[in-house]
């Protein structure tokens, strides 16, 4: 069964949760949902295939607004499974492959889906460069900053292209840098967004000219 069709019960369900203002799960089914769409054209048992290529984030990095981990949202998939499987929906054991290829691990689910997500796809390695540098350009100063950078961390990208996604993001900076000095160059500019928002909005919303 393609990925896509389980997409449809599980937007469903956190369309519920929202309206019982279970915001956190909510917002990882949709996260989730959104992931079933990109890659729905492959199938849960190739998606269990490409889990054992899956590498997990080494450190846990949520966005600042914390994000949703593995966890808050796999008791409501066995739910959702649990309510297919009365009305004998053939949903149930794909969706039953789906919680198992999450696992039990306690890391927050935006960078998993992403790793995921290059696992599944095979992840050109120049696509996957340009991938990160539009999105962390595109999410610097925001909340999503933080889970991009905490994917960019747990992906299997070498030394030399997180070097390169730090200078497209940040600048010149020496080809020999660290993988880890990289995705600290990284933060700079994000942190300077932030700080630099934070002091105006001290200010009373006024800049200090």
């Amino acid at each position: 069964m393609k990925l896509r069709e389980i997409e449809r019960p599980i937007s469903a369900y956190a369309d519920g949760l929202e309206l019982a203002n279970a915001v956190l799960p909510a917002s990882g089914l949709r996260q989730l949902a959104q992931f079933l769409k990109e890659v729905g054209d492959f199938t849960t048992t190739q998606l269990n295939e490409s889990r054992p290529r899956v590498v997990l984030p080494t450190a846990q990095l949520p966005g600042s607004d914390g994000g949703a981990r593995v966890p808050d949202v796999v008791p409501h998939l066995k739910a959702l499974e649990k309510v297919l499987r009365t009305g004998e929906s053939t949903v149930a054991n794909e969706l039953r492959l789906l919680i198992k290829c999450l696992g039990n691990d306690s890391v927050y689910l935006s960078p998993m889906l992403g790793a995921l997500r290059r696992a599944l796809t095979g992840g050109n390695t120049d696509e996957a460069v340009a991938e990160f540098i539009a999105r962390l350009n595109k999410d610097m100063g925001t909340d999503a900053f933080e889970r991009t950078l905490a994917e960019l961390k747990a992906s299997s990208l070498r030394r030399e292209h997180v070097v390169q996604v730090a200078h497209d993001v940040y600048g010149g900076i020496p080809k020999g840098t660290t993988r880890k000095a990289a995705l600290a160059f990284i933060r700079k500019p994000h942190d300077a967004r932030v700080n630099a928002r934070r002091g105006i909005d001290a200010l009373g919303g006024r800049s200090a000219a």
